[in-house]
């Protein structure tokens, strides 16, 4: 396993890579333009030349990129959803040229039309976005809390359109927070078992990209998506722990997007606490 953060890229995606190494990062997660806005700054060919040297230099295993907010591939607004298709070309085709590991996607809303016709939408969306991008390029798609009319709550579902799908390039990126906040008591080691052996029995274990580490703010089932340091919130170390001793014989990435101890994001602190846990369940020497 790899422990990380989501890092700021501000300044160019090469600071994240900086970032991510004064914090102790393996790997990282980074926006690759405002998370709350459509505009993305096109990448010139000495920003590719810097960002690839210092990555290849560093100690970062892997970058994964986190596409927008804004996006909804599930909608049935037209204008939105050739938007948000537009955006995820995008976000791709920038992956491909530096080298990330995948783009996270948030599978979106329904917007009222229900599950079943959000997942046909997704589905169709997201087949066409494949069929326009590079094949070397990776789509995780994320679980989310289940609040109002998102889709990909539950993993079945997640799981049914990776396999509908059928493309070796979509997966999983399992967040603990908004698992818990749907539902999943991840404090139980029994449910993490489940999830992870679902996972693997389903569509291969290869298919779980990474895993956003977050603790929550909220209690189990509320649907809220409120993200607590490690071991503060209602999850406590308990969960980590019981997905990592799930994950020991992999080198699945686990990214922390928290508030940090300064309220700024994760921080050194919060990866030593992440690092910690990992070396209490593998008793590999800290790091």
């Amino acid at each position: 396993m790899l422990m990380g953060a989501h890092v700021s890229a501000s300044g160019g995606y090469f600071r994240g890579i900086e970032r991510g190494m004064e914090l102790g990062c393996e790997s990282i997660q980074i926006f690759p333009s405002a998370p709350h806005s459509w505009s993305t700054k096109a990448l010139t060919q000495e920003q590719v030349i810097q960002f690839k040297e210092i990555f290849s230099n560093s100690s970062i295993s892997s970058v994964h990129l986190h596409a927008i907010y804004l996006l909804n591939l599930a909608t049935g607004d037209e204008a939105h959803l050739n938007k948000s298709a537009r955006a995820m070309i995008e976000f791709l085709d920038i992956s491909d040229t530096i080298g990330a590991s995948s783009v996270v996607l948030h599978p979106g809303n329904h917007k009222g039309l229900g599950q079943e016709s959000g997942q046909k939408i997704l589905e169709t969306s997201l087949s066409s976005i494949l069929n326009q991008t590079s094949k070397t390029t990776k789509i995780s798609l994320e679980n989310m809390s289940g609040s109002g009319t998102q889709m990909c709550g539950d993993f079945n579902q997640i799981i049914n359109v990776i396999k509908n799908i059928e493309s070796d390039r979509v997966g999983i990126c399992l967040d603990t927070q908004h698992a818990f906040a749907y539902g999943y008591d991840i404090r139980d080691y029994k449910t993490c078992y489940e999830i992870i052996s679902l996972i693997d029995s389903e569509i291969g274990l290869e298919k779980l990209h990474l895993v956003h580490a977050n603790d929550s703010k909220s209690q189990l089932g509320s649907h809220l998506d409120r993200h607590e340091n490690i071991g503060q919130g209602y999850i406590g170390n308990i969960g980590f722990k019981n997905f990592m001793n799930c994950l020991t014989d992999t080198n699945i990435p686990f990214i922390l997007e928290v508030p940090g101890y300064s309220g700024n994001g994760p921080d050194d602190k919060s990866i030593m606490d992440l690092k910690t846990l990992h070396h209490q369940v593998t008793k590999e020497p800290l790091s």
